[in-house]
């Protein structure tokens, strides 16, 4: 009976967060105290983690870097990553992502279109247009903007060993003279799984962060030669996390999610022709649904009265 309880609670909550993350980001257009794109995509994750109701430990003595031009490698295992990964963070980075989350996650968008949370790209038959994508990056970080990718490649829910990471962004990082860290976040997978269709309250995640990879270009004289140390070294630290137990009480920290980081000193604020844009977008769909419910209740009522009068 218990397990039956569970299996309904943990479907429920799926339910209610998949509403919540994609109604929140159109209920924070109306919130009239935010003035900057941080301000508006810590909100929406610090909601999503009070909703969710998951804990986040920082496993190592290394912590976060902002370096400028960063790129974050993090491990992907389902959609709830987006957050939980912002979070890990302090919502400084933004995300390479392909189009399919657009369609997927429908609120996100307007996530993406006021705080530029993601970046979308185009994956045909399995590859990358390997241009568009470091115009992208290059995009990024000519805005201010830390990078976070998924070098994996994947969502890879249930595989606790390491796979070969792709070349784009390492080999970006090489021409780019960009620095890499690691942010591997171990027990993720259920906070809001969308292959099992749960989310489970109260778990634990611990995130265990790198070093930060500076380019050698006197050891490493080529961008291969570059991908396989950090394709080496990703796999090292990525089983090391995945073969050990992890314990609450080993923490360096709680990861605090209400904390806002400075991001590298530079808060952009909000491009008021695109909050304006959203909003009268978000009221006008919202006016003609309203105007279309009502007619199609009067209507109805006629067409009601109108079979009454008849007998």
């Amino acid at each position: 009976m218990k397990d039956i309880i569970n299996y309904i609670t943990y479907k429920f909550n799926f339910i209610k967060i998949y509403f919540y993350i994609n109604a929140v980001p159109i209920m924070l257009l109306f919130d009239f105290t935010i003035k900057t794109e941080i301000e508006f995509l810590h909100k929406y994750n610090y909601f999503f983690y009070k909703t969710c109701d998951y804990s986040i430990y920082r496993m190592t003595p290394t912590t976060i870097s902002h370096k400028k031009n960063i790129i974050y490698f993090t491990n992907h295992r389902t959609f709830a990553d987006f957050n939980v990964d912002s979070i890990v963070v302090y919502n400084t980075g933004t995300f390479m992502s392909r189009y399919l989350i657009a369609l997927v996650i429908p609120g996100g968008n307007v996530l993406q279109f006021i705080s530029k949370h993601l970046e979308y790209f185009n994956r045909r038959q399995g590859k990358t247009d390997i241009g568009a994508f470091e115009n992208i990056l290059k995009r990024i970080q000519d805005t201010d903007r830390n990078i976070i990718v998924y070098p994996e490649g994947t969502r890879r829910h249930g595989c606790d060993y390491a796979c070969d990471l792709k070349k784009g962004s390492i080999y970006y990082s090489y021409k780019s003279n960009s620095p890499i860290q690691f942010a591997i976040t171990h027990g993720k997978d259920d906070i809001a799984n969308e292959n099992k269709l749960i989310g489970i309250p109260n778990l634990n995640a611990f995130v265990y962060y790198s070093k930060v990879y500076h380019q050698d270009y006197e050891t490493y004289k080529s961008m291969e030669e570059w991908h396989q140390y950090i394709n080496s070294e990703w796999k090292t630290f990525f089983n090391t996390i995945y073969t050990k137990e992890h314990k609450v009480e080993d923490a360096f920290e709680k990861i605090d999610p209400s904390i806002v980081f400075d991001d590298n000193g530079k808060r952009r604020p909000i491009n008021k022709k695109n909050l304006y844009m959203a909003r009268v977008a978000v009221v006008s769909i919202s006016i003609f649904c309203v105007s279309k419910l009502v007619n199609f209740i009067n209507t109805s009522l006629s067409t009601t009265t109108s079979t009454s009068m008849l007998f």
